[in-house]
């Protein structure tokens, strides 16, 4: 997680919705990767800057377990000839 978006979730008044800290990352000029990230979080209220943490780390490990995910090269199949 970028320092300047752990700033951002620090610094976050909670209850906060995903759109919420969306907006507050890009005003706070977090870099596209993390407001990808917070993006990508379930369109609920988080309650604490530690909730934020907790969905961020599951969504990674979704992204991680998913074949040509996030950080993984494609699947390519050789063709038929």
């Amino acid at each position: 997680m970028s320092v300047a978006l752990e700033s951002v979730l620090t610094d976050m008044e909670y209850p906060a919705t995903r759109d919420d800290l969306v907006r507050v990352a890009v005003i706070s000029g977090c870099d596209p990767q993390s407001v990808g990230d917070l993006r990508a979080l379930p369109a609920v209220s988080f309650h604490g800057v530690y909730e934020v943490r907790r969905a961020l780390a599951a969504a990674a490990r979704r992204a991680s377990t998913v074949p040509g995910g996030p950080g993984r090269a494609p699947i390519l199949l050789p063709s038929a000839s």
